[in-house]
């Protein structure tokens, strides 16, 4: 791959550092997320909790899906994508679900798999801020 510009670098090191941080869980049982970029570009993190009502097979059913708490609403389609193939580990017959997630933005260079907490009841999204370019511009100054 050859990237051509600082903008295809950003974006390759921005795929490449969100971590889904999920230990112990199978395929089915994680929510499998990405950080939306335009959140992880402006640097919003924060706990996103939402109720969700399960059928009769344990699976999510995004007609009975309520969001709890949220620290921008950019959040809620990505949840809701990822919802779709999740299977939360629930006794038989349990008819609702209520999870959070912890979408957290790193410092720019920081080790994501060292600055990424660990997961414990909820699920954590960690992504990379995109490094800041500045292009100085010289102009002539008359006085």
């Amino acid at each position: 791959m050859v990237l051509r510009n600082r903008c295809s670098c950003a974006w390759l090191v921005a795929v490449l550092t969100v971590c889904v941080v999920s230990r112990g869980f199978g395929q089915a049982e994680r929510l499998q997320l990405a950080y939306p970029d335009l959140l992880r570009q402006a640097g919003v993190s924060g706990f996103y909790q939402f109720r969700v009502g399960l059928d009769s097979t344990g699976a999510p059913n995004l007609g009975e899906f309520r969001v709890l708490a949220s620290p921008n609403p950019g959040f809620d389609w990505g949840v809701k994508q990822a919802l779709a193939a999740w299977r939360p580990r629930v006794p038989p017959g349990t008819k609702s679900v209520e999870h959070a997630i912890l979408f957290l933005v790193l410092p720019y260079g920081a080790d994501s798999a060292r600055a990424c907490p660990p997961e414990r009841d909820y699920t954590v999204v960690c992504a990379m801020r995109p490094p800041i370019h500045v292009d100085t511009v010289h102009a002539s100054v008359r006085h």
